[in-house]
């Protein structure tokens, strides 16, 4: 089983999502691995998914402010 955590900042909100990573897998006679991400769905069904929702669009960012 493979675990951890991937970490990405949402251009539709602008705000940072965390979200486990959870792969069970099965190893094949070859050596090759075979598995799928559990992660996003069990985020799903623990934290709801309220970081996908697109409320206003991009963030877009404002002129840059001169020095003092």
């Amino acid at each position: 089983m493979d675990t951890g955590v991937r970490r990405y900042l949402n251009p539709m909100t602008g705000q940072w999502v965390t979200e486990p990573i959870v792969s069970p897998y099965i190893k094949l006679n070859n050596g090759q691995k075979f598995g799928f991400d559990f992660g996003h769905i069990l985020k799903g069904l623990i934290w709801g998914h309220q970081d996908q929702m697109m409320p206003r669009g991009p963030v877009r960012m404002g002129p840059p402010q001169p020095r003092r």
